[in-house]
């Protein structure tokens, strides 16, 4: 996952349980590409790539 924030930060990714599916810079592409591989809403995660805040809040 490091080489995915470092090699391409705020593009998009997607993910099924077993395989990264789709990686680019827009999030419809990305999504068009889990479509055309049959994929349907809910059996693939798109995500975009960014670091992970670690800011505490109290609440």
């Amino acid at each position: 996952m490091a080489d995915l924030l470092q090699e391409h930060r705020g593009q998009w990714v997607a993910y099924t349980p077993t395989e990264r599916v789709a990686l680019g810079p827009d999030p419809e592409q990305v999504y068009r590409a889990c479509c055309e591989r049959g994929l349907k809403t809910g059996e693939f995660l798109l995500c975009r790539i960014e670091p992970e805040v670690t800011t505490e809040l109290d609440i």
